[in-house]
């Protein structure tokens, strides 16, 4: 399992979308905090967090990336080759859930390092600062949503292996989808938003009161992967590699 795990490391090495992505957490994450910092949006109960929900908006990358690392395969017929040197598919699937993990962790770092390095100055010139414990709780609890997101990208590769088809869902889903389900639950007066994947990541870094708790968030968000991954490698098992 290491040699495929990286195998697939490398695999994101000689391909120009990882960099790319990584470029763009830090323009996304950088103008959100700025944005959120600039126009003294901080609680002060919890501005470290809201630092951390500011650059949580770029986490989507982080999923386009996990996406990018099984259907990318389709998409170019490299997927063949891998399944027959790995005959177990469901080895080499879970391999790239691995290696997504480790790269959201990366990005995320990414992320978390921009939003604070902008944060940290621009409030210490009104004589201000953020609490060690509080920031390094909120960098780890930001990680950990990309870590999320990437997974979720590659289990929903895994079910939908059209790279342009498993992009659009995605962004369909939690720019579309979730706000339509909010608002249906509202109407019946039954709040589903806590429950949502979108909600589920959000609230690993969220202050927001409708949201689960931190915890509550990390284990939804680990229950939709499980459930995506596994219908998605029960798909893969029953495919032919195309």
């Amino acid at each position: 399992m290491t040699g495929l795990v990286l195998s697939e490391l490398l695999k994101l090495r000689t391909i120009r979308a990882p960099l790319g992505l990584a470029l763009a957490v830090i323009v996304v994450s950088g103008l959100a905090v700025a944005a959120t910092v600039g126009a003294d949006a901080l609680e002060s109960s919890s501005r470290e967090l809201d630092i951390a929900d500011a650059a949580e908006v770029s986490s989507i990358l982080a999923m386009i990336l996990g996406i990018l690392l099984v259907t990318n395969e389709y998409r170019h017929g490299t997927i063949t080759p891998t399944f027959l040197v790995a005959p177990a598919r469901e080895r080499v699937l879970t391999a790239k859930l691995i290696a997504a993990g480790i790269a959201g962790v990366l990005i995320g770092c990414l992320a978390a390092l921009v939003a604070f390095a902008i944060a940290i100055p621009w409030l210490a010139t009104d004589g201000d600062s953020l609490g060690g414990g509080d920031t390094q709780v909120a960098v780890l609890r930001l990680v950990g949503s990309f870590a999320l997101a990437a997974l979720i990208g590659v289990a929903v590769g895994t079910l939908i292996h059209s790279q342009i088809g498993a992009i659009v869902a995605a962004f369909a889903w939690f720019l579309v989808v979730e706000p339509l389900v909010w608002g249906l639950g509202e109407l019946v007066d039954w709040s589903l938003r806590p429950y949502l994947p979108g909600s589920a990541l959000d609230a690993l870094v969220s202050t927001d009161d409708e949201l689960l708790s931190a915890p509550s968030g990390l284990l939804l968000s680990l229950a939709y992967v499980g459930v995506l991954f596994a219908a998605g490698t029960l798909l893969t098992l029953r495919r032919d590699a195309d």
